[in-house]
């Protein structure tokens, strides 16, 4: 019975010691050149066009400014209406400190979906979620959301 009364007074203290997570607004702009190399590419019987690992570089400006470096796997049919998934890194003074996913829905050679970036390393507990948006062809996709910091 004292065992169990000490071990709830210590997750009680714990748990009170604890920063709370802070949130705060998020945005960010990402320019993008085309793809320098395509592992895979095929149209199926359907004709959807499938385009897997197309390289992605560029930069992200914003309350992140850094490198971005990562992969774009693509399905589109002959109205460009179709899906795109982005997975990267974003590098910072050449550091890779985040990684990021993003899923997106193309209609109309319009694109829009949601991201999420996670902090590594010095800034893991950082988590990073929202909208991303951006046109077919165009080299500008815009981030919106919500930072959220956990303290370790």
């Amino acid at each position: 019975m004292v065992s169990i009364s000490v071990f709830a007074v210590l997750c009680t203290t714990m748990t009170s010691l604890a920063a709370p997570p802070t949130r705060q607004p998020f945005s960010a702009t990402i320019q993008s050149g085309p793809p320098q190399s395509i592992e895979k590419m095929w149209v199926d019987e359907e004709g959807i066009t499938h385009i897997r690992g197309a390289s992605l570089t560029g930069t992200m400006a914003g309350d992140i400014n850094g490198q971005i470096v990562g992969k774009e796997n693509l399905n589109v049919d002959a109205t460009f209406a179709g899906d795109l998934q982005v997975k990267a890194v974003i590098e910072v003074a050449s550091e890779p400190l985040y990684k990021m996913s993003a899923d997106l829905v193309i209609k109309a050679y319009v694109l829009s979906g949601t991201f999420v970036i996670q902090g590594t390393g010095s800034l893991k507990g950082i988590q990073i979620k929202g909208t991303i948006s951006g046109t077919l062809g165009d080299t500008t996709a815009t981030l919106a959301g919500t930072q959220v910091i956990v303290h370790p």
